[in-house]
């Protein structure tokens, strides 16, 4: 399976503008790769307009009360042995910053 959205992003990463993530039949994570401007609809690939998240972030109901928190500071120092995926929605695109609209849903 492959989810893309607008942007992925990873602590201590770069941010991947038109993002895509591989994920195995377990759910592990095989490959987040670059996708291109107008990525193109493709089987089993999901598109989430907005964020995904992957990693340990910081709890989400902390996060809806941040405005203009960088995407930076979402994530925790926590490894985990498989890192989660969240759909995060209304971030700044521009800036890449919380909202008072930013919301979170935990995907794997």
């Amino acid at each position: 399976m492959k989810l893309a959205a607008h942007y992925i992003l990873q602590p201590e990463r770069d941010p991947i503008k038109y993002g895509i993530v591989t994920l195995s039949e377990k759910n592990e994570v095989i490959s987040i790769s670059e996708g291109a401007q107008n990525i193109q609809e493709q089987a089993q690939m999901k598109f989430y307009p907005g964020a995904i998240l992957v990693g340990t972030i910081v709890s989400p109901s902390t996060l809806q009360k941040k405005e203009k928190l960088p995407v930076d500071q979402l994530f925790t120092q926590e490894q985990a042995e498989k890192p989660a995926i969240w759909w995060a929605t209304g971030i700044d695109l521009k800036t890449l910053q919380l909202t008072t609209t930013s919301k979170f849903k935990q995907l794997i």
